[in-house]
């Protein structure tokens, strides 16, 4: 299935006007080295290749060429990786050196991006140098021949151009005045972004650039892969917001009016000792059964669907499923963090959450994750949060996987496990991996759901592997009520999606049965909730009152799980209390009914705790 005569335009699967700039721009290579003429243009030539060949590199098949070749994508990112081609040259005396140094990075960089894009769906930014160490959490899922063969070939062109190099590129880089002169240019601009973030959004907001905010991936893609890592530095500093002072909090906290929770709480005469509480984040879980033109052979989720008593508004597509995580057990909103991830870029610091809530009323705080214990921080995070126990893929005495990750079946009997290894009451928070990105094709082998569609056979393997990994978590839920029953302990369980799957490039499954339209800077609110929205199940295994909203975003579910344990809310989550009294859905993608005042009063007590003086706490 893989050849290297097939690499360039087979594998990767060029269209013509792809293919026939990469030949051109080898071409231009080979005459610019070979005519002593026109070497004097080879570093006005350098960022300009450097520009296609970054996205060559980093989507393979799923560049466009056409889109990508606007004057204002071109420019934007001719004039970024001239400036990293500046940096190069003013350490060094040779020109040479200037060029290894440019090039390493470059390859560094693109490839860092390509398998970035592939297996989590979003780019490198530089707060990913803080999880350095996650990088071998991939290896395993990476060493398979395909993408051995690429590095190669990638390796290979490098020491090919630093052998070519080495023997055409002997002259000398311009005096150290003029290198230092450019080098100060370049880092005024590099910095540009960090210390003038709201100038810089100005500058990007009027110009011809135009932004996706709701799929921040294709930025990369139309905009430039090095303008995607570029633009992000704006977010490496969280400055003050302004009116934040211990005196304002204070009054905002002296205003809040809570209802008394008394009155809501589940009666039931099993209730001698505290209700149990397991909180599962099921990954990629969805109702697939609401994209239009399919029919099934059964019911994708049909052990779920009779438990679903709300809907989710998710923070996310497709991803960043630590995102949706944070709002739930801190009851803060990614509405104030303007893309962040606030595990790898903002918590440093002790503050209240839901583990320490529980932590309060007696409760053994647990989170379960069958995945690389470093991922996103987890560690550190959750100790910040005063959670007591962790256990990840490293603590997993014996599991199996299904497909790339540890099945959902391993991951319920971990829950399980717990579960019975006390009677002290307990809040299970556990994540799953089985459903995660990318759906290759036959990952789970067993298709008991097949389906009828009128896609085309990527579109349909994808979906195929989706369904059969949801219908495999379908089951698992179900083992876990089955088990349930059976136990003396009163415990409920509140199962839930984080996003919608990553169903191929551009949302090409969605589109092409339907489900939204094509061009999505034409979708309405409702297409917006479509794409934003997943189903919440809850079930207990003793008679109660299980009612939750019908709608809500992940921070205020927080406020759901309070009050089905009988725990009053209290620190930020007095303060959520009172907001959802007006709604109980924040999201930049949809018009909110919080009044400007309620918005601002949220961040304020937001980055009080997160990065401020912890006045709330007192």
């Amino acid at each position: 299935e893989y050849n290297y005569p097939n690499f360039i335009y087979g594998h990767l699967h060029l269209n013509p006007a792809n293919f026939i700039y990469l030949l051109f721009t080898s071409f231009l290579i080979i005459f610019i080295y070979h005519s002593k003429k026109f070497q004097k243009l080879f570093y006005f030539i350098l960022p300009l290749i450097s520009v296609y060949l970054s996205q060559f590199i980093t989507f393979g098949k799923n560049f466009d060429f056409l889109k990508f070749s606007t004057i204002k994508s071109i420019l934007a990112n001719y004039l970024l990786w001239s400036v990293l081609l500046l940096i190069s040259i003013f350490p060094f005396k040779k020109k040479r050196d200037s060029l290894f140094l440019y090039l390493s990075f470059f390859f560094i960089f693109n490839l860092i991006n390509r398998y970035k894009v592939k297996y989590l769906n979003v780019s490198f930014s530089l707060g990913d140098l803080k999880q350095a160490n996650n990088l071998k959490n991939f290896f395993p899922f990476m060493l398979d021949g395909n993408i051995i063969k690429e590095v190669i070939t990638i390796i290979v062109l490098f020491l090919f151009l630093i052998i070519l190099i080495k023997k055409y590129y002997i002259k000398n880089n311009p005096p150290l005045k003029i290198r230092l002169l450019f080098f100060i240019l370049s880092a005024l601009i590099i910095t540009t972004p960090i210390y003038f973030p709201d100038q810089y959004k100005n500058f990007i907001n009027n110009s011809p650039l135009k932004l996706d905010l709701l799929n921040p991936i294709n930025n990369c893609k139309n905009n430039g892969i090095l303008f995607c890592f570029y633009d992000d530095l704006k977010n490496l500093r969280f400055p003050i917001p302004s009116g934040y002072n211990q005196s304002k909090i204070s009054q905002i906290y002296s205003n809040i009016k809570t209802e008394n929770l008394t009155s809501e709480k589940p009666k039931s005469d099993k209730l001698d000792n505290k209700i149990n509480i397991i909180v599962i984040l099921s990954e990629s879980l969805w109702d697939v059964t609401k994209i239009p033109q399919i029919k099934y052979s059964q019911d994708p989720i049909k052990n779920i669907r009779p438990d679903i008593k709300s809907t989710l508004f998710s923070p996310v597509y497709g991803g960043s499923t630590a995102n949706v995580e944070f709002e739930i057990l801190t009851g803060f909103s990614n509405f104030y963090l303007k893309d962040r991830y606030p595990y790898n870029q903002l918590i440093y610091q002790d503050m209240p959450s839901l583990f320490s809530l529980f932590k309060d009323e007696g409760y053994l705080t647990t989170a379960i994750h069958p995945f690389k214990k470093s991922m996103y921080r987890r560690p550190a995070v959750y100790q910040h949060f005063g959670l007591d126990k962790f256990i990840a893929m490293e603590d997993m005495s014996s599991y199996e996987f299904a497909g790339s990750y540890i099945s959902d079946k391993s991951f319920t009997q971990e829950i399980i496990n717990q579960f019975e290894s006390t009677n002290q009451p307990q809040f299970i928070f556990a994540l799953s991996m089985q459903n995660h990105m990318p759906y290759e094709a036959n990952s789970f082998p067993n298709q008991e759901v097949t389906y009828e569609s009128p896609l085309k056979e990527k579109d349909q393997s994808t979906l195929q592997t989706y369904v059969s990994g949801i219908n495999l978590s379908d089951q698992s839920y179900q083992f876990l009520k089955n088990y349930l029953k059976k136990s003396e302990k009163p415990t409920i369980i509140l199962f839930y999606g984080d996003h919608l799957p990553f169903l191929n490039n551009d949302f090409s499954v969605y589109k092409n049965l339907g489900f939204v339209p094509n061009n999505q800077f034409d979708w309405s609110q409702n297409d917006y909730q479509n794409m934003y929205t997943t189903p919440i199940a809850v079930w207990s295994n003793y008679q109660t009152n299980l009612d939750i909203a019908p709608s809500l975003s992940p921070n205020f579910l927080s406020l759901e799980i309070l009050k089905l344990a009988n725990i009053d809310p209290k620190y930020q989550f007095s303060f959520l209390q009172s907001l959802s009294q007006t709604d109980k859905i924040l999201n930049k993608y949809l018009n909110t009914k919080f009044s400007p005042e309620q918005l601002k009063n949220y961040e304020l007590i937001q980055y009080d705790l997160i990065s401020g003086k912890q006045y709330g706490i007192n």
